[in-house]
């Protein structure tokens, strides 16, 4: 079962990458300059629901296909959210990850891209995929991440994976600034 897909029908301009390149902080500039809502990492939500169960620790987490399709699911909710709190339609929806990130993440953890997540983001496209960049963005410890080993790999994963399918991408680089202004060159070009 791939899932569902959001139905609020609002275009999203999707945010994706490797740990501690910046997706997030971009997500929230890109939605405070537009004045447009927008969705954090739902995977983050998990990583502490299952630390909890941990004893509090980030260390050692055994992950489960399962705990990606709470992911997806998660992340899609947080959409219908974000679009529901906002006050009348908004034009566009800021999203830190989607599902063809959640498929990245699970083979980070897992070792194989399930493919159902990859026809869930083909399912419910975005306007344009962003890809942040680790170039020249130092890895930042802050407690949840354990990826600086496979952070370039992991960009690699995503180029791939992006260069594949059909949806418009970018890739951004260079001062927060320089990206969110790269950002909205590539809005205005795509019609937003």
């Amino acid at each position: 079962m791939d899932g569902p897909t959001p139905g609020h029908g609002v275009p999203r301009a999707v945010l994706l990458g490797a740990e501690s390149t910046g997706t997030t902080s971009l997500t929230q500039a890109l939605a405070a300059h537009l004045g447009i809502p927008c969705t954090h990492e739902f995977l983050r939500d998990v990583c502490a629901r299952k630390a909890a169960e941990n004893g509090g620790s980030f260390v050692d987490l055994v992950w489960t296909t399962e705990d990606f399709d709470e992911v997806a699911d998660g992340q899609d909710a947080l959409e219908e959210a974000a679009v529901a709190a906002h006050p009348g339609r908004p034009e566009l929806l800021a999203c830190d990850t989607d599902a063809l990130a959640t498929a990245l993440w699970h083979r980070r953890y897992l070792g194989c891209t399930p493919t159902r997540f990859l026809r869930r983001a083909a399912q419910n496209p975005p306007q344009l995929y962003i890809l942040t960049s680790p170039d020249g963005v130092e890895f930042e410890q802050d407690g949840w991440r354990d990826g600086e080993h496979v952070r370039l790999e992991m960009h690699g994963w995503f180029r791939t994976t992006l260069t594949a399918q059909p949806t418009p991408w970018i890739e951004v680089v260079g001062s927060p600034e320089e990206r969110l202004d790269q950002v909205l060159v590539a809005l205005r070009c795509a019609g937003r």
